[in-house]
């Protein structure tokens, strides 16, 4: 499988999953990107948006054994906007919310965003609580300037009374735990046109 990619730098970001211990052992659910000079780099299969990154493109990153994703499809934001997702069964293990088709290869695509909204529910049990939180990828988002003119916000109670965590001015950033529910609002534009990776927020059982 082969990779492409519109950083400028080496893909996948090494701030996603730095790795200065090469371990020729392939950890689970990730896989590694061949480049130039044997430089080897590590990515998790299940924060990357694969199923967009891939590319027959000669000149496209090759990427090693194990191809097999084990973990469930992440879930892309702005791909997804108005829409009402049920999570599947998070008692084995936690599954991805992506900002963008194409995170991990592409950049945020910086335009104008009206309040897209995605609600997540969790139907296995109403009384099983999960959380939801952010990785290091996310601190490249809000970066000196806020979130670039974007806010992220977390309705744990379904009402969007505006007492809602706003992840681009929280400080710490905090995990947001909700019960039977949670709707993630994205909305706002690009005030600098910075570049920013995107983020990615992993859902679990709490």
């Amino acid at each position: 499988m082969k990779i492409t990619t519109n950083f400028v730098h080496d893909f996948p970001d090494p701030n996603f999953d730095p790795s200065s211990d090469f371990n020729w052992e392939h950890p689970e659910g990730k896989s590694t990107v061949v480049k130039a000079e044997s430089l080897l780099l590590e990515f998790v299969q299940a924060a990357t948006d694969l199923e967009f990154c891939r590319t027959s493109d000669p000149c496209g990153f090759i990427v090693r054994e194990p191809l097999e994703r084990i973990a469930p499809a992440p879930i892309i934001l702005l791909k997804n906007c108005s829409q009402t997702i049920s999570l599947p069964d998070l008692s084995e293990g936690g599954m991805y919310l992506l900002s963008h088709s194409g995170f991990g290869c592409l950049y945020f695509p910086n335009t104008p965003v009206n309040a897209c909204s995605l609600k997540l529910t969790y139907p296995t049990s109403s009384t099983t609580k999960l959380k939801i939180s952010s990785s290091k990828s996310f601190k490249g988002f809000l970066g000196t300037d806020g979130c670039d003119g974007y806010s992220l916000e977390f309705d744990t109670d379904g009402l969007g009374n505006g007492a809602n965590t706003n992840y681009c001015t929280a400080n710490p950033l905090p995990d947001v735990s909700f019960t039977g529910e949670l709707t993630v609002i994205l909305k706002g534009s690009s005030t600098n046109d910075r570049k920013k990776m995107g983020f990615d927020f992993l859902i679990e059982v709490a």
